[in-house]
C-alpha cells in the first residue's frame, strides 16, 4: 500500500490535474480595494472643505495602503494562486504562500497524500486573546481545516520542508526582495492544519466537497486566550509565541513574549529568533 507522501516543485507538479481547485479569492480582494477607494473619496470630500491639509494627509495615507494592497491583489491573479488541488485519489497542497510567488519555482513547495491515508477532516476554529497595549486584550479568530493523517504515515519530511520554508530568506533580486510571513500549512502531531483565511470556497462549502471522499467530523473550537499568563508554563508560552509567528503576527508574538516572560523588546526579539531556529 502506498502510504508515502510525494513532494514537488512547481515544475514537477502535475499540470493536467482535473480535480477541484481551492484558491485565494481575487473577487474578495477587489471588493476590499473598491471599498477602500470609495471610503477615501468620501473622507476627502467631507474633510477637504474644512481643512485641505488634513484631507491631503488622510488621502495620502489611504493611497499608500492601496499601493501596499496592490501587490497582494496582483498575486491573486497569478497561476501560483492556489492552495489545494483535490480529486478522487489524492490531496495536493501547496505550502508556499501565493504571496511568495517570486521565490525559486524549483524549490520543493508542494506535497500530495493519498486520500486513503486521511482518517478525517474538520473545521477548526481558534480563538486567541492576545495582550495589547495599556493592559487591553485583542481577540483574534482563526479558521482552519484539519486533516487527520493515519498513524502509519510519516510526516517528518513534511515538517522539515515546512521548517525550511519558515527560515528561508527573501530572494536577493533587484526588484522584489520581500518575504511575506504567510505560512498556510503547519503540522500538529498527526494533523495537517491548513489556514483557510481568504480561501475560496468557504469552509462550509469546502467540507461538503471533501465529504465526497473523506470522513467529516464535527467542528472543533480551541480557546487559546491568555486569561492568565501566570498559569502557563514556559514551554506553553513558547508554543503560543511560535504559533503567532507562524501566522504572521510578529508584533503579537513580541508583545506576548514581553508580557509573559518579562523581557524588554530587544530580549523578546532575540528570544523569538532562537525559538524559530
Amino acid at each position: 500500500m502506498d502510504i508515502e507522501m510525494k513532494f514537488f516543485n512547481l515544475k514537477e507538479a502535475p499540470q493536467n490535474h482535473g480535480g477541484i481547485l481551492f484558491y485565494y479569492s481575487p473577487g474578495k480582494m477587489i471588493l476590499g480595494c473598491v471599498t477602500l477607494v470609495l471610503f477615501t473619496l468620501m473622507i476627502f470630500y467631507i474633510i477637504f472643505p474644512q481643512n485641505a491639509g488634513i484631507a491631503y494627509w488622510v488621502g495620502g495615507v489611504l493611497v499608500f495602503i492601496l499601493l501596499c494592497m496592490s501587490g497582494e491583489l496582483k498575486a491573486r491573479f497569478r497561476p501560483t494562486n492556489w492552495l489545494i488541488k483535490f480529486d478522487e485519489q489524492q490531496l495536493m497542497i501547496k505550502f508556499r504562500s501565493y504571496l511568495n510567488y517570486h521565490f525559486d519555482p524549483l524549490e520543493i513547495q508542494i506535497f500530495s497524500i493519498p486520500l486513503k491515508n486521511i482518517e478525517f477532516c474538520r473545521s477548526l476554529i481558534e480563538k486567541i486573546e492576545t495582550p495589547s497595549y495599556q493592559q487591553r486584550k485583542r481577540l483574534k479568530v482563526n479558521h482552519y481545516i484539519q486533516f487527520q493523517i493515519k498513524p502509519m504515515v510519516d510526516l517528518s519530511e513534511l515538517k522539515k520542508y515546512l521548517q525550511n520554508e519558515k527560515m528561508k530568506k527573501a530572494p536577493s533580486g533587484r526588484w522584489n526582495r520581500t518575504k511575506h510571513l504567510h505560512f498556510p500549512v503547519c503540522v500538529d502531531d498527526q494533523s495537517i492544519i491548513v489556514d483557510w483565511q481568504g480561501v475560496s470556497p468557504l469552509i462550509k462549502e469546502s467540507l461538503k466537497i471533501f465529504a465526497q471522499n473523506i470522513k467529516i467530523k464535527d467542528q472543533m473550537i480551541k480557546d487559546l486566550s491568555y486569561h492568565s499568563l501566570n498559569d502557563l508554563t514556559k514551554e506553553e508560552i513558547n508554543k503560543r509565541v511560535q504559533k503567532l509567528v507562524r501566522q504572521g503576527d510578529q508584533m503579537g508574538a513580541i508583545r506576548l513574549a514581553r508580557r509573559a516572560l518579562r523581557l524588554n523588546i530587544h530580549e523578546a526579539k532575540e528570544h523569538i529568533e532562537k525559538l524559530n531556529k
